[in-house]
């Protein structure tokens, strides 16, 4: 049975990077109905993960986040409730939340992908460096513009170890500087805007 899972989550997963959205539907339903769960929650979560990223493709963010909190209760069964393995889970379910304007549950979902990301000073996880984003944004949304900074400053780090200059990374800094310019801080504001326009320029 699980090699068969394995197969139609194979399959599934090939037709999302072939954009054949229905075809990987139906094969993470044939994926789920052939995956007892006992003795196989580890990747039954993964799995839940793989289908609820189909969802968001999908624009069916009610079932993407069932889909994110079922692997979250998985993968707590797993690995426990500190552990950072659950950041990708936390950060899918608290950006849903945001994104559906519930930011009363965004917020503890994010705060608890930061609490158990371990040391954001080794840590590779690109989904803590976006929780720490994220975390900030809805701090910014909401006028707590020190709080907002400080978690800026903090994804920002992870950003410019990871993935410096992507797209993401630029993103969060034009987010950063204008936090810092409605902070009037119009100095630090431009610093950030300058790193900006050197990472954009084009290597000689």
């Amino acid at each position: 049975m699980l090699r068969l899972a394995h197969h139609w989550q194979s399959v599934a997963i090939a037709n999302m990077m072939g954009k054949r959205l229905e075809a990987a539907d139906a094969a993470y339903d044939k994926a789920l109905a052939l995956l007892p769960t006992a003795g196989n929650e580890a990747y039954l979560a993964n799995l839940l993960m793989n289908l609820g990223n189909l969802r968001v493709g999908q624009h069916r963010l009610q079932d993407a986040e069932a889909n994110f909190r079922r692997a979250l209760g998985l993968a707590e069964t797993c690995y426990g409730k500190s552990s950072p393995r659950l950041v990708p889970m936390l950060l899918n379910v608290g950006t849903i939340c945001a994104q559906t304007g519930r930011l009363d549950q965004a917020e503890p979902a994010l705060r608890r992908a930061v609490a158990v990301g371990g040391d954001e000073t080794k840590s590779t996880d690109h989904a803590y460096a976006s929780a720490l984003g994220n975390l900030a944004k809805l701090c910014a949304i909401q006028d707590r513009l020190e709080e907002a900074a400080g978690f800026y400053r903090r994804a920002d780090a992870m950003e410019q170890r990871l993935r410096p200059g992507s797209s993401g990374h630029l993103e969060l800094l034009h987010d950063f500087a204008a936090v810092r310019e409605r902070l009037g801080d119009d100095i630090g504001a431009d610093t950030i805007r300058d790193r900006i326009d050197a990472m954009q320029k084009p290597a000689k």
